[in-house]
């Protein structure tokens, strides 16, 4: 699903942003260790919920608007930080970012984004009824 790509991408520049911000306070080779130790389960964390809707499981949903808003707030937060801090390349990377997980979000709210939500909920229900 195309919320789930946005999420994904937004998530990668929000790591960036996160090691940005460790770089201040801890070593590089720490910050690399976070990093890398962060990445599989955030991806999980972001990944999760979208397969669970394929499989008709829409409650996921409200997981997927958890994180797309707490993705909002951090890359927010990071473009105003490094804007203030006066790192332009670091507030363009937040600034991308924070559009990607936008338009996800966006995308998640829309009608059309519901209706196929209700779909994959309906087929999985007469599946589970047949089995």
């Amino acid at each position: 699903m195309l919320t789930g790509v946005l999420t994904v991408i937004g998530l990668i520049f929000a790591i960036i942003l996160l090691s940005y911000g460790l770089s201040f306070v801890l070593e590089k080779n720490t910050v690399s260790l976070i990093i890398v130790s962060l990445i599989p389960m955030l991806a999980i964390i972001v990944i999760t919920p979208g397969f669970m809707i394929t499989r008709g499981r829409a409650h996921w949903q409200r997981a997927i608007e958890i994180v797309n808003g707490a993705l909002i707030v951090v890359l927010l937060t990071g473009v105003v930080a490094s804007l203030f801090l006066g790192d332009t390349e670091i507030a363009v990377a937040s600034s991308v970012g924070l559009v990607l997980v936008a338009i996800a979000r966006a995308c998640c709210r829309s009608t059309r984004y519901q209706d196929g939500v209700d779909y994959y909920r309906q087929i999985w229900t007469i599946h589970r009824q047949r089995h």
